[in-house]
Parts: structure tokens; sequence; C-alpha cells
């Protein structure tokens, strides 16, 4: 099924535009001296809002002061590893490139 992604406006008239859910995964920074994250909790809700689903790795948001009950308010699912991210998630939230062992 095609996918559109449209910036300005809605799609023209003779087109079909369909939502499709996305599963987004945020795993933990694991560079060193990184305390960022991919996605805060608040936007995790806007994902959750739009209909798509979030699995956050367990402590991924630990150098924000976010921890996994902020991200479960939030509507997200907790990930016990990275790897369960990579292989559950349509999509990878990251504020650094994956490393070779992800």
């Amino acid at each position: 099924m095609p996918r559109y992604l449209w910036f300005y406006g809605p799609p023209p008239q003779n087109q079909k535009f369909e939502e499709e859910r996305t599963r987004v995964g945020c795993p933990r920074e694991i560079k060193n001296h990184e305390y960022r994250v991919g996605l805060t909790p608040g936007s995790v809700r806007e994902y959750v809002a739009h209909g798509h689903e979030v699995l956050v790795e367990t402590g991924a948001g630990a150098g924000i002061g976010a921890d996994d009950n902020a991200y479960r308010a939030a509507g997200a699912t907790i990930a016990k590893t990275a790897a369960d991210v990579f292989a559950k998630s349509d999509m990878i939230v990251k504020v650094k490139e994956p490393q070779p062992n992800e």
C-alpha cells in the first residue's frame, strides 16, 4: 500500500489519503556522555494521539529525568532491550546514529 506524506495542505481531491498506524521505536542512547533521548514523554503523547504505537527502551529517558512511568503515562510501551525496539518498530528515532553493536 503506498504511503503519502503531505507537507503543504491536504492531498489532491483525486487521490486517496490513508493513514497507517506506525510503530515508532526509541532505544536508549549508548554513546559516551550522551544524555539526550530521541523522544520525550510529550512527543510520545503526540504520536499516540495521532494513532501511532510507540515503543521505548527501558531507561531511555534517564538522562533527561524521565522515568519509564512517564513514558507509560504518555502511552508508550516499555521494551526491555534495544534489540526488541529495533525488531518491533517500523521507524526508529535516535539522537545519534545507530552504533555497530546496535
